[in-house]
């Protein structure tokens, strides 16, 4: 009798001990279950990052916003619809994803097809809906317009420059304004032939850039709609319902044959010379491509970024 009972107080035993354990097992569970989430909740704030569905799968909003210093005679306004029209939380002078897609519509409507026509948000309006919940920025602006993110809302900025080749650009400046470089004339006449047609490059500037907080990238104009956008792709959300934006056409088509100046080596060499060294966005840009702050050459390399 003894016996059955001291079995009976053994099993009784051992199974308090099992519950004990099991018990303190799961409340370490649960406690590492606490922790972990604690742990991702921290690492999500401090990677401001936020998740939505996409139609790729999950999208990880980007720990930074990007800036694109919209320099004329870039292709700036047709990147500027395009991006829009394609992805979210975009907003451009010449473009923002909340509304595009009626804008664009209407624009279409009326059939505006002259150079310059066509949709501009006003800055009372963009200031008036703010840059909070913008992922890519493009701006028509001076260079002291990015030190305003210089502190916003702890989220650091990644600007990026379009480099043209410095003639190209010149004559697309050129033909913008339905001008013509002197061929024929003396140096000084030459080169004031050239700063006639110079539009608006204080959209850059070297000295106020290092003044910003920001990281500094540039991008091969030649590239902009294939390798350029396969960047940013991997960076923005995708729209729902993408469209193709209208085309805006700002320039009058150019007679590349009627340009004096492809014909003249010597005239090319000495006015790239001088576009160096007057203005600090060419100089800026004949540094910045190929390197490892080009976006374009990077990607083509097979490198992330």
């Amino acid at each position: 009798m003894i016996g059955v009972l001291t079995t009976c107080l053994l099993t009784i035993g051992v199974i308090l001990m099992l519950n004990i354990h099991i018990d303190n097992r799961s409340l370490r569970d649960i406690a590492m279950t606490e922790n972990s989430a604690k742990h991702t909740a921290v690492s999500a704030r401090n990677r401001n990052t936020a998740t939505r569905s996409g139609h790729t799968g999950v999208y990880i909003r980007p720990n930074k916003i990007y800036g694109h210093i919209h320099m004329a005679k870039t292709g700036g306004s047709s990147l500027n619809g395009i991006l829009a029209s394609t992805y979210e939380n975009i907003c451009g002078n010449k473009g923002y994803s909340y509304n595009f897609y009626q804008v664009n519509a209407r624009w279409t409507a009326q059939k505006l097809r002259k150079p310059g026509e066509g949709y501009v948000m006003s800055r009372k309006r963009m200031n008036e809906i703010g840059y909070e919940d913008c992922d890519y920025i493009s701006e028509e602006k001076k260079m002291e317009f990015w030190s305003e993110f210089n502190n916003f809302h702890d989220t650091p900025m990644e600007l990026h420059v379009p480099c043209r080749s410095p003639i190209d650009h010149l004559m697309s400046q050129c033909n913008h304004r339905q001008l013509k470089i002197d061929c024929d004339g003396t140096e000084t006449e030459l080169f004031k032939s050239v700063d006639k047609c110079l539009m608006i490059l204080h959209r850059f500037d070297l000295k106020v850039a290092k003044k910003i907080k920001a990281t500094l990238k540039c991008y091969d104009f030649k590239k902009q709609f294939t390798v350029y956008m396969e960047y940013l792709s991997k960076k923005l959300l995708r729209r729902r319902i993408v469209i193709t934006p209208t085309k805006r056409e700002t320039n009058l088509p150019r007679d590349r044959d009627n340009e004096c100046i492809w014909k003249r080596n010597d005239l090319m060499k000495q006015v790239e010379n001088y576009l160096l060294s007057q203005e600090s966005y060419y100089k800026f840009c004949s540094q910045c491509l190929g390197s490892e702050n080009d976006i374009t050459h990077v990607q083509a390399q097979g490198n992330n970024i």
